[in-house]
C-alpha cells in the first residue's frame, strides 16, 4: 500500500520521498506490532487459564496426599516413641509427652510443621476445595 499525497501538501523532493516512505513503514510496523502483541497476549492468557484449570485437581489432590502422609508419619513416630518408652520401663504417658515435645521441637527447628499445623492446613485445603466446587457449580 503506497502512501497517498494530500493536494495541500507540498510535493517532497526526490531524495525526501524514500525517507518519508521508510518512516511510514516504521510507523505501520509499530502499529502492527501493538496489534499482534495484544492478540498474542490474550491468547497466551487464555491458554494459561485453561492449563491452570486442568492442573488444579491434581495439585489439590497432591497437597491432600502429602498432608495425609506427613500426618500419618508424625502419628507413626508418636506410636514408636510410646512403644520405646514402655520397653525401657518408663511411664508411657510421661515418656510419650517428653519425646513428643523433643521430637516436635527438633522437627520445628528443621522447619517441619507440627501435626496441628498440618491438620489446620488440611482443613484449609478442604475448605478451599469446597469453595472452588461451589464456584464451579455457580459459574456453570
Amino acid at each position: 500500500m503506497e502512501p497517498t499525497e494530500s493536494p495541500n501538501e507540498p510535493k517532497p523532493n526526490s531524495y525526501e520521498q524514500p525517507v518519508l516512505d521508510a518512516l511510514r513503514h516504521v510507523w505501520w510496523a509499530g502499529l502492527g506490532l501493538v496489534a499482534v502483541a495484544g492478540e498474542q497476549s490474550s491468547q497466551v492468557l487464555t491458554a494459561l487459564v485453561e492449563k491452570g484449570k486442568q492442573m488444579e485437581p491434581a495439585v489439590v489432590e497432591h497437597g491432600k496426599k502429602a498432608t495425609h502422609e506427613v500426618s500419618e508419619t508424625v502419628g507413626d513416630l508418636g506410636e514408636k516413641l510410646k512403644d520405646l518408652a514402655a520397653k525401657v520401663g518408663r511411664s508411657a504417658g510421661a515418656a510419650e509427652a517428653a519425646w513428643d515435645e523433643r521430637v516436635a521441637a527438633a522437627l520445628g527447628r528443621m522447619g517441619f510443621p507440627s501435626k496441628g499445623e498440618l491438620e489446620s492446613l488440611s482443613a484449609k485445603i478442604d475448605a478451599l476445595t469446597a469453595k472452588l466446587e461451589q464456584m464451579r457449580e455457580q459459574g456453570g
